[in-house]
C-alpha cells in the first residue's frame, strides 16, 4: 500500500533527525502534527531518539531550551534539539523560549504543523500564519518542501540544523500537512543522506595580542563566558568578576562579591582594561564599569550581537586561542581579594544564621556541591551574586537571555534530564507561579529535580530599584503583586514531594538530603530590602576602613 503525502513528509524529516544525530526531542500532542508522533514513536522504539511529551507548548519549549544547555555543556558545542508543535495558537506559546534561545545562542529547532496552504484566508480553524512567526528572532526559517518528496523535504531541515549550529540560535521549520494525518501501513523509516560540511577554523589571537599587559587589567565574565577567556585570565592572575553562572567561579582568580566591590571599590581601583566574555546583565555597577570611557574595553563573543550595550568596546574579537602567557601580577589580584575578604566578612555578619536571602544564598551555595543549581531570575540569582563565595561550583545554570522568570521549572527540568544528573533551582515565589503548568508535566525522561522556592511574598526585585520608594499601597498593588497560593499543597497535588521550612536550622538538613525523584522546598522568609540596605551601608563603611595600600598596587604606603 502507497503511504500518503504527509506520513511521508514526517517519515523523511524524523529520518533527517536521526542522520544528523539529534538525540532528544520534544513533542506536544495535537491532530495536525500528528504525522511526526507516529514517526517520532517509530524512533522511540528502535531505540534511535529520546522523546520527552508535553500537554503545554510553553513547558515544552523551556524544557527543550534546559536540555539544549545541558547538551552544549557536555559536548562543548551547540546540539540541535527539536520542538514539535500542531497548528494555530500552540506555536505561539513558544515564542518566549525561541527568544531566550536567540540570546543564549541554544540550537532549538521548532518544527511546526500547519493547514495545508489552501486553507488559509478562509475561515479554517486553527488557522494563522505560521511562516515567519518568529521574526528577527530565529536564525532561519523556511517551510519544508512539496508535501511526499524527501529530497525537497531534507533538505531544508538538513540546512536549518546546520544554521541552528552555526549561528548558533533558534531555527524553525513550518511543515503543511494535508489529510489524511494517519499512517496507511507500518512505519519504515527511509535512509536520508547527510552532507558532509567542510568547514575552515578560523584563526583565533591568543591573549597577548589582544590584551594591552601594560594596563591594569580585568575580567567581566557573564552568563555562559568563554572557558579559553577564564584560562588565559588565570594563567596571568587577572581579576576574574563573575556571574553566578559564567562558569568561571571555579577559578583561582574569581573574585566574589563582585557588585559591592565595584559599587564601593572601582572607582578608586586603577582599573584600564576590561576584558567582557559571555553574557554580563546581572548587575548595575556592572554595567556602570562596562559603560566607563576611559577604561579600554576587548569584548570576546562570536555572535553579532556581542555584549556592548554602551557601545565602547575597543576590540571585538571571536575568542581567544589557547596560550600559556606569564604569570601576570600577584598584588593586582590580591587587591581585590583584600575587598572580596572585607566583603565576605561584612556578609557573613549580616546574613547570619536566619532565613534571608543572603543566609540561604550561602547555604545553598556551599550544599552538594555535586549538585548542579539552576537560578532563578529576579532575586534569586541575585542573592548568589552578592553572597557567594568559596568553595567555587561549576555547575550553576539559568536563563539570563532575556532574563525573565518564565519556564523555570521547564528549563531545569530539561537541564536535569540533559546532564543525567541531580539539579536543584532555586526560584522565587513569583517564577513558581508562573511556571505551574509544568508541575503536571510528565515527559517520559529521567529527571531528579528540587527545587527550593523563595518565598517572601511577591516580587521584592522591585524594592531594591528606584521604585522601592513608591507608597506602601501602590508598591504591594502594582509591584509586588503577591501570589495567593499554598505552595506546598500545590506541588504535592501535582505529585512532588513537598515540604515547609520556616526556620534556618530546619534548612540545613533539608539540603543535606538527596536530591532525588521531584521535589519542592518551600522557605518562608521575609523580603530582603532592610537586609540589602543594611549589608550596602555596612560595606560601604567596611571597605573605606582598609588601607589606601590594600587599594592600589601604585600606592607606596611608606610615601
Amino acid at each position: 500500500m502507497t503511504e500518503n503525502p504527509s506520513i511521508l513528509t514526517a517519515q523523511t524529516l524524523i529520518a533527517t533527525l536521526l542522520a544528523a544525530r539529534v538525540p532528544v526531542a520534544a513533542y506536544c500532542p495535537g491532530s495536525r502534527n500528528a504525522p511526526f508522533a507516529y514517526a517520532l514513536a517509530q524512533a522511540e522504539a528502535e531505540g534511535q531518539i529520546r522523546v520527552g511529551t508535553f500537554s503545554d507548548e510553553r513547558s515544552a519549549g523551556f524544557w527543550a531550551l534546559g536540555m539544549a544547555k545541558a547538551l552544549a555543556a557536555q559536548a562543548g558545542q551547540p546540539v540541535p534539539v527539536p520542538v514539535f508543535t500542531t497548528s494555530g495558537t500552540a506555536v505561539t506559546e513558544l515564542h518566549s523560549a525561541v527568544e531566550e534561545a536567540r540570546l543564549q545562542g541554544l540550537a532549538l529547532v521548532v518544527i511546526t504543523a500547519d493547514r495545508p496552504h489552501e486553507l488559509r484566508g478562509v475561515g479554517a480553524s486553527q488557522t494563522t500564519i505560521q511562516e515567519g512567526i518568529f521574526p528577527g528572532v530565529v536564525a532561519a526559517s523556511i517551510p519544508a518542501g512539496r508535501s511526499g518528496e524527501r529530497v525537497a523535504t531534507a533538505a531544508p531541515l538538513t540546512r536549518l540544523l546546520r544554521a541552528a549550529c552555526d549561528t548558533p540560535g533558534p531555527v524553525h521549520l513550518n511543515v503543511a500537512f494535508a489529510d489524511p494525518l494517519v499512517p496507511a501501513s507500518d512505519l519504515v523509516l527511509p535512509t536520508v543522506p547527510v552532507p558532509t560540511y567542510l568547514a575552515t577554523p578560523p584563526t583565533l589571537p591568543s591573549w597577548d595580542e589582544v590584551v594591552d599587559p601594560s594596563l591594569w587589567t580585568v575580567v567581566v565574565a557573564g552568563d555562559s563566558a568563554d572557558p579559553a577567556v577564564i584560562a588565559a585570565a588565570t594563567a596571568r592572575q587577572v581579576p576574574i568578576l563573575a556571574e553566578p553562572s559564567s562558569g568561571a567561579t571555579a577559578s583561582p582568580s574569581w573574585v566574589p562579591h563582585t557588585p559591592l566591590l565595584l559599587r564601593y571599590l572601582y572607582q578608586q581601583r586603577d582599573i584600564q582594561q576590561v576584558v567582557v566574555t559571555g553574557r554580563p546583565t546581572l548587575s548595575r555597577p556592572v554595567v556602570a564599569l562596562l559603560g566607563r570611557h576611559d577604561v579600554r574595553k576587548i569584548v570576546v563573543s562570536p555572535r553579532a550581537d556581542y555584549p556592548d550595550q554602551s557601545y565602547t568596546a575597543q576590540v571585538v574579537v571571536a575568542g581567544l586561542a589557547a596560550s600559556d602567557g606569564g604569570a601576570g601580577d600577584p598584588g593586582w589580584l590580591a587587591t581585590w581579594r583584600a575587598g572580596a575578604d572585607c566583603v565576605g566578612q561584612v556578609v557573613a555578619e549580616v546574613s547570619g544564621a536566619e532565613l534571608n536571602l543572603l543566609a540561604i544564598s550561602r547555604l545553598l551555595w556551599a550544599s552538594q556541591p555535586e549538585v548542579a543549581l539552576w537560578l532563578s531570575a529576579s532575586n534569586a540569582v541575585r542573592g548568589f551574586d552578592l553572597a557567594a563565595a568559596s568553595p567555587a561550583r561549576a555547575q550553576v545554570y539559568a536563563n539570563r537571555g532575556l532574563a525573565g522568570i518564565d519556564g523555570t521549572v521547564a528549563s531545569a527540568l530539561g537541564l536535569a534530564s540533559g546532564l543525567g544528573r541531580p539539579v536543584r533551582a532555586v526560584i522565587g515565589d513569583l517564577a513558581f507561579a508562573a511556571d505551574l503548568s509544568t508541575l503536571v508535566q510528565q515527559p517520559g525522561l529521567p529527571a531528579d529535580l528540587q527545587v527550593v522556592v523563595l518565598n517572601d511574598g511577591g516580587g521584592s526585585i522591585f524594592a531594591s530599584l528606584e521604585h522601592g520608594g513608591a507608597p506602601a499601597d501602590l508598591y504591594e498593588r502594582y509591584f509586588a503583586v503577591a501570589p495567593r497560593m499554598d505552595v506546598v499543597a500545590l506541588a504535592e497535588a501535582a505529585g512532588w514531594r513537598a515540604e515547609r521550612v520556616s526556620r534556618f536550622d530546619e534548612l540545613e538538613p533539608a539540603l543535606a538530603a538527596p536530591v532525588s525523584g521531584r521535589s519542592v522546598i518551600e522557605v518562608v522568609m521575609p523580603r530582603p530590602d532592610a537586609l540589602l540596605r543594611e549589608l550596602a551601608a555596612r560595606t560601604e563603611a567596611a571597605l573605606s576602613r582598609l588601607h589606601v595600600s590594600q587599594l592600589s598596587p601604585r600606592v607606596n604606603p611608606e610615601n
